[in-house]
C-alpha cells in the first residue's frame, strides 16, 4: 500500500487524538523534572527558559541520577555489556563459529562506544525520558558507507500505535523545518519538494519560513516479498509536508528503524508508558510549592513590610543601605519613630524542615538510597548480593521490559546494518541460515545471575561432608556444562576456550598416555616378579630331574 500525503496526515490526525489524553500528564512533569526539554502543547520560544515553576532542583538532580545508574548498570561503555551469539549452543562449541561471534560482538560494541556514532549521548536522552514519561523513542539511521547513527526524538515529538502483539511497529515523527532546511535534506533523485518551499528557500526573506515535516514510518501492508526493493521492504516511510498533504519520499527499510521503549504500562488501550515522574510529580509539586512559600516567609522575615502613621512620611521609603526616608518629626517622641516593622512571626526554617521530608520522598521515588547504597566501597559481596534481590524486587520489571522493547531491537538494527554493509568478517559455512541471540553482560545483568553461582557455591559447601563418605554422587555433575554456566555467568571471552573437538583430542591423548604408562608399569612389574621366580623354576626343575634319576 502506498503512502499517501492524504493517508499520512489522516493517519496522523487519529494518533494526535489518541496520545491527546497524556500530553496533559507530561506537560506538568516537563515543568518541573525536565524544564529544558521540549513543551508537549505549547510551541517554545527559542531563547526563553522554562523553569518558572522550579523552585527546588531535587527531582530533576534525582532522575538524573537513576538515568545514570541506568546507563552504568545496564550499557556501561567501560565493560562488556552484550555478546552476540549463536541462539544454538552446541553450535558455540565450535571454535570458528566461537570466534566469528566474538568478532562480531567486538566491532558491535566498538560501534556503540564511538564517539561519532552518537551512543552515549542519545542513550542518556532516551532513558532520562523513559525515566520521567515513561515513553522514549530513537531513531537508528543507516548511513551508506559508515554504519549505523543514534538519534533520541523527544517524545513531544512522536506519536505511535501498537501492533496486535501490543509492540510499537508505527512511529509517525511531527518537527518543524525552515524552507531552506527542507531544500538541503532532500536532494535524491525522486524527492519532490513543493514549488512553493523551493521559492521560499531561494529567497533572503522567505528561507527561514517554518513548515511541519512528518516523518511516517510504518509495516507495509500488500508488499510483494518476491521484490527486494525500497518499496516493498517490510517497513513502508514517508515524508510528508502538513501543509498541503504533499509527499516529498517515499522509501522502505529492511527493518524498524525505530526503537520505542516503555518503563511501565498499563495494559488495554495505553499504548504509551508511565514513568516514575508520574509517580514522583505530585510530591515533586508540593516541594516546589513549599520552598515557594518558604522563600516568601524567608524574605518576610529578613525584609519585613512597615507600618506607618498617616501622612507620617513624607518621601518614598528607601529599604535600600543607607538610604533615608523622611518622616515628620513630631513623630520622633513615639518608640520606634514615624515608621516601624511589622513582623509576621513567618519562622522560614519549618518550611525548610518540611521541604526536606518532601525531598526524601522524591528520592524515594527514582530510587536515590539505593544508588547510593552501591557505591559504597564497605559492602561485603554478602550485603550486595541481598542489595542486588532488593533491586530486582523494585524494578526488575521494568529492567525486562528495557531489555525486550529497547535493548533487542536496537542491538538487532545494528547487527542487520552492519551485516548487509560487509562490516563483519564472512561468517563459517556452519553458521549460513542460523539465528542469533543477544546475551546481555552488563553490570545489572551480572547482578542478577550471581544468584546462579551463589546457588552452586552453596550446594557444594551443603553436599561436602557427603561427598567425603559417598564419593560416588559427583557422577551426576556433568564438570564441562558446570563451567560453561559459570563462565557464561561472568562473561568469560569464548575467545579463550578450547572447542570441543580440541578438549577432545587433549583428553584422548592424555588416556593414551596414562595407558602406555600402565602398560609399562605392569611389563617393569612383570620383569621384576620373573626375576624373583626364575630361581625357584631352576630349582625345581632340578630336584624333578634327580627324582626321575
Amino acid at each position: 500500500m502506498e503512502l499517501s500525503g492524504q493517508y499520512v496526515t489522516k493517519r496522523l490526525g487519529g494518533l494526535r487524538a489518541a496520545r491527546s489524553g497524556h500530553e496533559t500528564d507530561w506537560m506538568k512533569i516537563q515543568e518541573i523534572l525536565n524544564p529544558e526539554g521540549d513543551p508537549f502543547i505549547a510551541t517554545p520560544t527559542p531563547g526563553v527558559g522554562g523553569r518558572a515553576k522550579v523552585y527546588d532542583n531535587t527531582g530533576e538532580l534525582a532522575s538524573d541520577m537513576l538515568t545514570s545508574a541506568l546507563i552504568g548498570l545496564i550499557v556501561n561503555p567501560a565493560t562488556p555489556w552484550m555478546a552476540i551469539r549463536a541462539a544454538d549452543d552446541r553450535l558455540m562449541r565450535r571454535e570458528d563459529a566461537a570466534l566469528w561471534y566474538d568478532e562480531v560482538t567486538d566491532i558491535t560494541l566498538a560501534d556503540f562506544n564511538a564517539p561519532s556514532r552518537g551512543f552515549a549521548t542519545e542513550q542518556f536522552l532516551k532513558f532520562r525520558s523513559l525515566v520521567n514519561y515513561g515513553s522514549a523513542g530513537m531513531f537508528i539511521d543507516e548511513i551508506a558507507g559508515f554504519g549505523a547513527r543514534f538519534d533520541t526524538r523527544p517524545l513531544a515529538e512522536l506519536y505511535v500505535a501498537e501492533n496486535d502483539d501490543g509492540r510499537v511497529d508505527t512511529v509517525y515523527r511531527v518537527t518543524s523545518m525552515t524552507a531552506r532546511q527542507i531544500v538541503d535534506k532532500f536532494t535524491r533523485a525522486g524527492d519532490d519538494v513543493p514549488q512553493n518551499i523551493r521559492d521560499k528557500a531561494s529567497k533572503p526573506e522567505g528561507q527561514d519560513e517554518r513548515f511541519t515535516l512528518i516523518h511516517a514510518t510504518e509495516p507495509r501492508r500488500g508488499r510483494d516479498s518476491r521484490r527486494l526493493d525500497v518499496l516493498n521492504a517490510p517497513f513502508a516511510t514517508a515524508y510528508v509536508v502538513e501543509e498541503g498533504n504533499h509527499k516529498i519520499r517515499e522509501s522502505g527499510y529492511p527493518e524498524n528503524p525505530w526503537v520505542f521503549s516503555r518503563w511501565d504500562k498499563r495494559k488495554g488501550s495505553e499504548v504509551y508508558g508511565r514513568g516514575q515522574g508520574h509517580k514522583a510529580r505530585q510530591d515533586v509539586q508540593s516541594l516546589n510549592h513549599t520552598m515557594k512559600l518558604t522563600f516568601a516567609g524567608a524574605a518576610l522575615a529578613i525584609r519585613p513590610p512597615l507600618q506607618a502613621a498617616h501622612d507620617g512620611v513624607l518621601s518614598p521609603v528607601r529599604m535600600t543601605s543607607a538610604g533615608i526616608t523622611q518622616v515628620r518629626a513630631d513623630l520622633f517622641q513615639y518608640p520606634g519613630g514615624g515608621l516601624r516593622p511589622i513582623h509576621s512571626g513567618v519562622n522560614p526554617e519549618f518550611g525548610e524542615d518540611f521541604a526536606e521530608k518532601q525531598r526524601q520522598r522524591v528520592e524515594n521515588a527514582f530510587f536515590k538510597p539505593l544508588i547510593l547504597k552501591f557505591r559504597d566501597p564497605r559492602m561485603t559481596a554478602t550485603q550486595t548480593l541481598e542489595l542486588v534481590q532488593e533491586v530486582n524486587n523494585l524494578i526488575g520489571p521494568m529492567l525486562g521490559r528495557v531489555r525486550v522493547e529497547d535493548l533487542d531491537p536496537m542491538i538487532q538494527r545494528v547487527f542487520f546494518v552492519n551485516l548487509r554493509q560487509g562490516r563483519y568478517p564472512e561468517p563459517p559455512q556452519v553458521l549460513r541460515d542460523t539465528e542469533f541471540k543477544i546475551e546481555y553482560q552488563s553490570p545489572a545483568e551480572t547482578m542478577q545471575k550471581i544468584a546462579d553461582a551463589r546457588a552452586i557455591t552453596n550446594t557444594v559447601s551443603v553436599m561436602e561432608p557427603f561427598l567425603l563418605t559417598n564419593p560416588e554422587i559427583i557422577d551426576r555433575v556433568d564438570g564441562d556444562a558446570l563451567f560453561d554456566h559459570t563462565a557464561r555467568i561472568f562473561g568469560w571471552p569464548l575467545k579463550t576456550l578450547r572447542s570441543d573437538r580440541a578438549v577432545a583430542a587433549i583428553r584422548q591423548a592424555r588416556q593414551q598416555a596414562q595407558a602406555a604408562e600402565v602398560a609399562k608399569q605392569d611389563a617393569m612389574a612383570g620383569g621384576e616378579a620373573a626375576a624373583k621366580l626364575l630361581p625357584a623354576l631352576q630349582r625345581m626343575q632340578g630336584q624333578q630331574a634327580g627324582e626321575a634319576a
